[in-house]
C-alpha cells in the first residue's frame, strides 16, 4: 500500500495465491478521511475454491465443490459497501442438507448493489441429470434481510431425497415437473 498525497487516499494492491495461480487480486482506494464513498476497488477472483465459502452456507449446504471466477467493483463505504460485477460459479456438487439433494451448473451471476441475479441459469440434478432452467434474485439490504424471488422451469427434477431418518413428518423422493416460484424474506 501506498499513500496518494493527491488524491489524500490509501492505494491498495495486492493478491493471494493457491498453487501459484493469483486467486484473488485487488487494488483501488480507501479514503479515511471520508465518512461515505471511502472505498473505490476492484476485486478479481480466478479459480477459487467454492470451499471457501463454506463456513458461510454450511448450515444449507455441507458439500460445496466448485469454483468461483470473475470481476467486481467495490464502491461507497466500508459499512455499506456496493458491489457490482459478474460472478462465475462452476459448481461441481452443491448437497442441499434439507432436501437431501445434490446439484452441479456452471453459470454466471449478475452482481449488482442490493442484488444478485441469474438469467436462464440451467441446473442439473445428481444423479439423474434433469435439469430446472431458474430465473430470478436474491435481493438484500447491505447483505441482510434477504428476499427471493425465482421462477424455476422443471422436468423431472429432484428437489427431495430424504429417509424417515432424515425426518419422519415427510421423507422420500420427490420429482417436480413444471414452473415453480420461490419467493419471500
Amino acid at each position: 500500500s501506498v499513500w496518494d498525497q493527491t488524491k489524500d487516499a490509501l492505494y491498495l494492491h495486492g493478491s493471494f495465491t493457491q498453487l501459484e495461480i493469483p486467486n484473488i487480486s485487488f487494488a483501488g482506494y480507501y479514503y479515511p478521511k471520508k465518512e461515505e464513498n471511502n472505498l473505490d476497488m476492484e476485486l478479481n477472483l480466478q479459480a477459487v475454491r467454492m470451499q471457501m465459502l463454506l463456513p458461510y452456507v454450511k448450515e444449507f449446504c455441507s458439500e460445496f465443490d466448485g469454483l468461483l471466477s470473475g470481476s467486481m467493483t467495490i464502491k461507497g463505504s466500508a459499512r455499506k459497501p456496493e458491489v457490482n460485477g459478474l460472478l462465475n460459479v462452476s459448481a461441481n456438487k452443491i448437497r442441499v442438507n434439507y432436501l437431501n439433494t445434490y446439484y452441479k451448473f456452471n453459470h454466471d451471476i449478475v452482481i449488482e448493489n442490493g442484488s444478485f441475479g441469474i438469467e436462464g441459469m440451467t441446473i442439473y440434478d445428481i444423479p439423474h441429470n434433469n435439469k430446472a432452467v431458474v430465473n430470478g434474485k436474491v435481493y438484500h439490504d447491505n447483505f441482510k434481510n434477504y428476499q427471493l424471488d425465482f421462477d424455476i422451469r422443471t422436468n423431472k427434477f429432484m428437489c427431495l431425497n430424504t429417509t424417515e431418518a432424515d425426518n419422519s413428518l415427510y421423507y422420500g423422493q420427490a420429482y417436480v415437473t413444471g414452473i415453480v416460484n420461490i419467493f419471500g424474506f
